[in-house]
């Protein structure tokens, strides 16, 4: 019995030994990283393109050995070591494309939209978890992604009501790079000057020269003054104006005055209703 168990020890041994040197074998497998494909560069994403592919492809990591791989395509601001890396698609292939619309989603996670930026793509390379993933090569690409929401613009001037950031109109955006509001215009002389501002005060700003597609000439002519403001010459009252800064133009349409009701059980009558003496006007 005696001899027995001692056979059995030393199989044992010898098995749990030749799993351990296997497992050694398996999270040291010697490996060739693979190399990221050429990237156009620079690239400029559009959301009038958004559904047009951007691809990408790379080479076969080398284990020395035929084995699955499984490509995670990353991204990340250049010069990031790849601290925030952002995950873009995961596939078997030596390739993969996302849409310009998909590729802009996460760029503006690490870049400013309408700006162009470096960013750094790589590729990750795994064939079991218990073995450490192995990375591209790194391609640089510069790349604008579109911007997908815009803060207002401002107008400031005479004509829109003085010459103090306190008074500044805002502008909405209604479209990319396109404004648009409802304003009371002042065509008096010699207070009758305005131009559009990025903020709402002093400093970055668009006047009239910059316009080059073109605006409204029967309610707009360049003031030619110090500063090439915009002149309203038309006839004091409200206007739709739109300001589009991609074609260049600015666009005014006369409209009636806008107007606000109340109603509700504190206002009028105390009846909730668009029935004479339920609804009052707001001036």
């Amino acid at each position: 019995m005696k001899k027995i168990n001692l056979i059995l020890l030393i199989f044992m041994t010898v098995f749990f030994a030749a799993c351990e040197a296997d497992k050694e074998t398996a999270t040291l497998l010697d490996s060739v990283p693979n190399t990221m494909g050429t990237i156009t560069s620079p690239m400029v994403l559009a959301l009038e393109t958004k559904g047009d592919p951007v691809n990408f492809s790379w080479t076969a990591v080398d284990y020395g050995i035929p084995v699955a791989q499984a490509y995670t395509l990353q991204v990340d601001k250049a010069g990031n070591n790849f601290a925030g890396s952002q995950d873009l698609v995961t596939v078997n292939a030596l390739k993969a494309g996302l849409t310009q619309g998909e590729l802009n989603k996460v760029l503006l996670n690490l870049i400013e939209g309408g700006v162009a930026s470096e960013v750094e793509f790589r590729v990750k390379t795994v064939i079991n978890k218990s073995i450490d993933p192995v990375y591209s090569s790194i391609a640089t690409v510069t790349i604008t992604p579109y911007q997908t929401s815009f803060p207002p613009i401002y107008m400031i001037g005479s004509a829109t009501g003085g010459w103090d950031p306190a008074l500044a109109v805002e502008m909405q955006s209604s479209a990319p790079n396109e404004y648009t509001t409802i304003a009371y215009f002042s065509n008096v002389v010699d207070n009758n000057t305005f131009r559009f501002f990025k903020q709402a005060g002093w400093g970055d700003a668009w006047n009239c020269p910059y316009f080059t597609g073109g605006f409204t000439p029967s309610l707009l002519e360049n003031a030619v003054d110090g500063d090439s403001n915009f002149r309203f010459i038309g006839t004091t009252g409200y206007y739709r104006i739109t300001a589009n800064l991609s074609t260049k133009t600015v666009v005014m349409v006369a409209v009636d005055e806008p107007v606000m009701f109340m109603t509700g059980d504190g206002v009028g009558s105390g009846a909730w209703g668009w029935d004479p003496g339920q609804y009052v006007k707001m001036t």
